[in-house]
């Protein structure tokens, strides 16, 4: 029995031990941890006026940007308007208002929907100076000017004119507008249908004569032929 005791007596201090040996060894990965924690803490509190500096100065240079952005655009936009009512004049001549149109185009897209506008003028000169205005656009933007000529055509709003609808049709073919070719064949169908020259009437804000309207048939199908090439 004295053996048997002694050998229990063994075991329990070899388990204590070993508790006491992972008991030290958590204590001490504590300690390491905590240290590294610490060292975070620090570094954080080293960092943080840095970090609240750069967004200030982040914050300042967008908000400072945004504002010499939109004082950029209200200058465009005096400008764009100053050379529009030059276009609009009746006493610019053809040679004077397509360099307005041209320098208008410069603008770039925001200039693309006035010069569609002037398409609309009962003048003679406005209409053709804005054709060389959006042929200019279409150097730089073509995609974008042949979606918004394209518009013209879909529109079902009773806001253009027979001429307009001509204008455009023109500028998709010059202006080499394949995306256009959906839009022609739609409008080519409206036309050559049963009852299309009354059914094309009650789309434009002034409709053609007969002349006129057969006229426009035959650049509709000479602009689709023009593209397909």
């Amino acid at each position: 029995m004295g053996d048997l005791e002694e050998r229990v007596k063994r075991n329990e201090n070899d388990i204590l031990r070993e508790r006491l040996d992972t008991l030290a060894s958590d204590v001490k990965e504590l300690k390491t941890k905590k240290g590294v924690l610490s060292a975070f803490k620090d570094l954080a509190l080293i960092l943080t006026p840095l970090i609240i500096a750069g967004i200030g100065f982040y914050a300042t240079y967008s908000i400072k940007g945004a504002l010499e952005r939109e004082q950029l655009q209200l200058s465009h936009l005096k400008e764009m308007r100053e050379l529009m009512v030059k276009l609009s004049s009746p006493n610019t001549e053809l040679s004077e208002a397509e360099a307005t149109a041209v320098l208008l185009a410069a603008f770039g897209p925001p200039a693309i929907v006035p010069l569609i506008h002037e398409l609309q003028a009962d003048s003679l000169n406005r209409p053709l100076a804005a054709q060389e205005g959006l042929k200019a656009l279409a150097f730089s933007n073509q995609k974008m000017t042949c979606e918004k000529l394209s518009q013209v055509l879909r529109s079902r709003t009773r806001l253009f004119k027979w001429e307009t609808h001509k204008n455009v049709i023109e500028l998709l073919s010059d202006m080499d507008c394949t995306d256009g070719l959906t839009v022609l064949k739609e409008f080519k169908t409206i036309l050559e249908s049963p009852g299309g020259f009354e059914k094309y009437s009650n789309l434009v804000r002034q409709a053609p004569d007969q002349k006129n309207f057969d006229k426009l048939v035959d650049k509709v199908k000479t602009a689709i032929q023009t593209l397909e090439k």
